[in-house]
């Protein structure tokens, strides 16, 4: 429940993964995914905010927002990505599974094609469906 007194309608999915490359590197990797699949962002103070562009989709869906975070450790970067999406029932909880997985495998791939790091990732299964 929310500090407001009302339980959100709009389902949202996190994911967690550790990238090892640095915070400036992992946010210059998540730009480039978001721009490969046409996404807008912004900046939202350490995170990055942004919305999947609805002209791209089947008009049975929504537009999937994202807030991606970067948090800096000992192995890397700590990525958290916090999906979400108006609807409800199955079709909205696997395009929410899509969206988080799918901008982790680009910003993944993205962050290992920048040949000023090494390879490596690790992966946390922190896999949390919130409501």
């Amino acid at each position: 429940m929310e500090s407001s007194g009302y339980v959100s309608l709009v389902p949202s999915r996190r994911r967690e993964f550790q990238l090892s490359v640095d915070p400036q590197g992992s946010r210059r990797a998540a730009r480039r995914a978001l721009r490969e699949l046409g996404w807008e962002f912004e900046p939202d103070g350490e995170r990055l905010a942004t919305k999947e562009d609805p002209v791209r989709l089947c008009c049975s869906v929504s537009p999937v927002e994202a807030t991606i975070g970067f948090q800096a450790s000992h192995e890397g970067t700590l990525l958290d990505i916090e999906v979400s999406v108006p609807g409800f029932g199955p079709l909205a909880q696997r395009q929410l599974a899509d969206r988080a997985a799918g901008l982790e495998q680009r910003i993944t791939r993205w962050a290992l094609g920048d040949s000023s790091y090494g390879p490596g990732r690790t992966r946390t299964p922190d896999l949390r469906i919130m409501s």
